[in-house]
């Protein structure tokens, strides 16, 4: 059976795209409010390399979803601000490995509070049940995209 929404609440794919375009508003003025000076996509990275240090370029591409020339620039410029660096594979001399610096950690670490404040907020008022289904509900959709 295929719904037939009868309005744009009725829409699950419009609400998911609501609620993440409304919760990286909030994010980006709670990050602009403590002064952290890191977009929501720099964060996306910065949280991808505290867990998985040493990417290559394509290999942060591929896990955020975007593509190279994208991440080429968002790095670049993290980089410039000294919150990562970049340095030869030492297997493929063509291949950038990119890696957190300390400035990088703790501004990850400090944005993680910040989001996961803010994440908290957000499910507030919500069982258990009714998050685990959410969940469930938009990986089978994400699965059929």
């Amino acid at each position: 059976m295929t719904p037939n929404p009868n309005s744009l609440s009725e829409n699950p794919l419009y609400l998911a795209g609501e609620l993440t375009h409304r919760f990286h508003k909030r994010l980006t003025h709670a990050f602009r409010t403590a002064k952290l000076g890191v977009t929501v996509e720099q964060f996306s990275v910065l949280a991808l390399l505290y867990y998985q240090d040493g990417l290559t370029q394509q290999e942060i591409a591929e896990a955020l979803g975007r593509d190279k020339a994208t991440i080429t620039r968002i790095l670049h410029i993290m980089e410039r601000e000294l919150l990562l660096e970049r340095a030869d594979d030492a297997l493929d001399k063509r291949s950038k490995r990119v890696a957190l610096t300390a400035l990088g950690k703790q501004k990850q670490e400090q944005m993680v509070q910040i989001s996961g404040a803010l994440y908290f907020e957000i499910l507030a008022g919500l069982s258990v049940e009714q998050v685990q289904v959410a969940c469930g509900t938009l990986s089978q959709m994400l699965k059929q995209v």
